[in-house]
């Protein structure tokens, strides 16, 4: 008989049935494809098996879009067994399978600022089109607290004035409370990160956080009673654990 299974070995099976359309009635509640499994029923001797099937990141390609190859750690294991209770009339069969998977989650990429730039040093990012700090065609960086203008021909009211090694540095003491908390957040992001260029460019850091582990079991029982030779009862249990 057809049982709705989640999750199910090769060893557990006995038929494979996919119908894509055309079903009848009786699969109806889904709209997509229907997979019908059924299990095995034992038979007129003892018989067992065991599985174990391994991945892990040794067998992995790195991801394109991630700086390292994360390790992973995916395994499913099981075993199943059927045993004779009356010859050619009572059959039992039990079926176990176990799953464990851990892994990376996916790779995450965001702009964050540099660490200079965290202690109020911008000097870097508003260099001119020459590529130089400290020359004439470097940006500007106001300085709310004054009142005098802040142009590329009078940098009186700029942070740094006229001082050229600290145009565009921001005092520590002109930091506020709230500024030097949005910079502890992300220096947080940074000792969190998989990689982290610290260099004012887009998309210089990369997270990769591992995920819980996802455990889970499925376990078939199934007690045939045969009479001559075809099935009259058949009792199944399955059930999923995740």
């Amino acid at each position: 008989m057809p049982v709705r299974l989640t999750m199910s070995d090769s060893t557990l099976s006995r038929r494979l049935r996919i119908q894509t359309s055309n079903f009848s009635a009786e699969y109806g509640r889904n709209s997509g494809a229907q997979v019908n499994v059924v299990t095995k029923s034992g038979g007129n001797q003892f018989h067992a098996s065991g599985f174990e099937y391994l991945r892990n990141e040794k067998l992995d390609a790195r991801n394109s879009f991630a700086a390292i190859r994360g390790p992973l750690r995916f395994t499913i294991f099981g075993y199943s067994f059927s045993v004779p209770l009356r010859k050619t009339n009572s059959f039992f069969f039990v079926g176990e399978e176990w799953k464990f998977l851990r892994r990376l989650s996916a790779p995450v990429i965001r702009t964050v600022p540099t660490l200079a730039e965290l202690n109020g040093d911008f000097s870097f990012r508003l260099r001119g089109a020459d590529g130089a700090v400290g020359t004439a065609d470097d940006g500007l960086l106001k300085d709310p607290s004054s009142t005098l203008p802040c142009t590329t021909s009078n940098r009186a009211g700029c942070f740094g004035g006229t001082n050229v090694a600290l145009r565009n540095i921001i005092p520590a003491s002109a930091i506020t409370v709230d500024g030097r908390a949005i910079a502890n957040v992300y220096r947080t992001m940074i000792g969190l990160a998989t990689s982290y260029t610290n260099a004012p460019v887009a998309n210089n850091i990369t997270f990769q956080q591992p995920t819980r582990w996802t455990i889970a079991r499925h376990y078939s029982a199934r007690l045939p009673v045969q009479r001559n030779g075809t099935a009259s009862m058949a009792v199944t249990f399955t059930t999923r654990m995740s």
